[in-house]
């Protein structure tokens, strides 16, 4: 800690993660498993972010705002790895959806840690013909939301059943 002119204590580790990345499709993460891990709302972020992060007393899991810097709409995210290139964050297809970014690798997107509440209870409208009820029963639904950290309201996400991809809308 340094003591400045007005008696108090600034930390040289600051307080708030807040920086700029460059835009890549998770795809170019090199991973076998790239279906399951392209799908969610989990993004790959470099080594230095990791050691920022770690220097910083932030609540667990973490969890990210995420911002499209040039339409500025926003969804919320964590991280899966640590393991993108420097100033780049893989992304998975739903977040470039839900941002309305292009997967071409010329996106900038914004990135700042906060503590979300835990949800108890969320609402979805199928966006095709189908019903949600009487499609999904709850195990069904509860795998394949395994797959997000966090649900943003008025997000799309797709569900997977029997061979076909639904596209939802987070209600509430």
């Amino acid at each position: 800690m340094v003591e400045t002119s007005d008696n108090t204590f600034r930390h040289n580790v600051p307080r708030k993660f807040d920086r700029i990345f460059k835009t890549q499709p998770i795809s170019f993460a090199n991973k076998n498993d790239i279906h399951k891990i392209n799908t969610g709302n989990k993004i790959f972020l470099p080594n230095s972010a990791l050691n920022q992060l770690s220097q910083m007393n932030i609540q667990y899991p973490m969890m990210f705002k995420i911002t499209n810097c040039q339409n500025k709409k926003s969804t919320h995210c964590s991280v899966l790895e640590f393991t993108s290139p420097e100033g780049v964050v893989y992304l998975p297809l739903s977040i470039f959806n839900n941002l309305h970014l292009k997967p071409d690798g010329h996106g900038y997107i914004k990135l700042e840690n906060l503590s979300l509440e835990k949800g108890t209870f969320v609402k979805f409208r199928s966006l095709q013909d189908a019903c949600v009820d009487e499609i999904f029963d709850r195990s069904i639904l509860e795998k394949q939301l395994s797959s997000y950290a966090c649900l943003t309201k008025g997000d799309i996400i797709e569900i997977s059943f029997k061979g076909n991809c639904f596209e939802v809308h987070v209600k509430l």
